[in-house]
């Protein structure tokens, strides 16, 4: 691959300490933001000589690299891990949901209002998935509903 422009010199070859080599081009009398304008012609090549007679040096080849796929491997396991941990973490939650589903029809004085409100939302949710009978519904949502009048004429007192 060769450039083209009637202001550009070289290609010289120049080799850094760790024995690279690279193909240098000039500009001469460049003026401030001026611009530049090239033309490319051939194929790219990392055998082909250059002009100067000596080979471009060729990159290294890649190989694998062994830390970005042990990196993959624990980051995978990772995921696998919270992925597990969330599964049993929804299972507990819903085996917790379902032993509140069973204390909903019985009375305890220390809930707040809030905590009220929630339980009768479980029952209702519970009686739409048919969970429950029509019935045990019907009183068990009653006596929530007492509760939280009672808890109600608590706080006007």
């Amino acid at each position: 691959m060769t450039l083209l422009n009637p202001d550009l010199s070289g290609p010289q070859m120049t080799a850094l300490q760790d024995n690279t080599s690279y193909l240098v081009y000039t500009y001469e009398d460049l003026p401030a933001a001026g611009a530049i304008n090239l033309a490319f012609s051939g194929q790219p090549s990392l055998d082909t000589a250059s002009s100067a007679g000596e080979s471009a040096a060729k990159p290294a080849a890649p190989g694998f690299n062994w830390a970005v796929g042990i990196g993959g491997g624990v980051l995978g396991l990772a995921m696998i891990a919270v992925g597990v941990w969330q599964w049993r973490k929804s299972r507990d939650n819903e085996a917790e949901e379902d032993g509140n589903l069973q204390l909903l029809g019985e009375k305890r004085d220390g809930d707040s209002l809030d905590e009220i409100i929630a339980e009768i939302a479980q029952l209702d949710e519970a009686h739409e998935r048919e969970e429950i009978s029509e019935e045990e519904h019907r009183q068990r949502r009653a006596a929530l509903r007492q509760q939280a009048r009672t808890w109600l004429s608590k706080m006007d007192k």
